[in-house]
């Protein structure tokens, strides 16, 4: 998962399998909410990771800033999938 869409979360965890790993790809801005029930009773494990090691990272967020790259996304709720397709 690598989304700050929150409800995405949740909605991955719930397709997930049973004694299945939900991995987190970088960080989210605000924190997390989930139920526990899914590392409780269904045995999901969630193991998170950087793009790239520190020095990587590093080196990665002074480029943005000395080229002051912005970040430009469109977000779709699910029910506008075929719009997204289109886009």
């Amino acid at each position: 998962m690598a989304t700050d869409v929150i409800p995405a979360y949740e909605f991955g965890l719930a397709i997930r399998k049973n004694h299945g790993l939900f991995m987190v790809v970088g960080q989210s801005i605000v924190p997390i909410p989930m139920h526990y029930n899914h590392l409780i009773f269904r045995d999901i494990s969630i193991k998170g990771s950087l793009l790239g090691d520190p020095k990587t990272t590093q080196e990665m967020c002074e480029l943005v800033a000395k080229h002051k790259i912005e970040d430009k996304r469109i977000a779709y709720p699910l029910e506008d999938v075929e719009m997204m397709r289109a886009d």
